[in-house]
């Protein structure tokens, strides 16, 4: 038999399911913006795909420091 060191509380395991679905929901949206804003944009601007490249790496950028801010409220700091 496996011997544990220490069960986590119930309330513990699902704030953090939570904070993990919050943060990829948070990615995943920032991301999805950018891939359409890039997509309109190249066809309003008849770009080859270079507006798209960049408003991903903004939907990444953003939505990396939404995460950011995200945990820093979650840990206090």
């Amino acid at each position: 038999m496996i011997k544990r060191k220490r069960d986590l509380p119930a309330g513990a395991v699902f704030s953090a399911l939570t904070l993990v679905g919050q943060v990829g929901l948070t990615m995943g949206a920032a991301i999805g913006l950018g891939v359409l804003g890039g997509l309109y944009l190249d066809r309003w601007l008849g770009g080859r795909g270079i507006v798209l490249v960049l408003m991903i790496a903004l939907g990444i950028a953003s939505g990396g420091y939404a995460v950011y801010k995200l945990m820093m409220k979650e840990i206090g700091g």
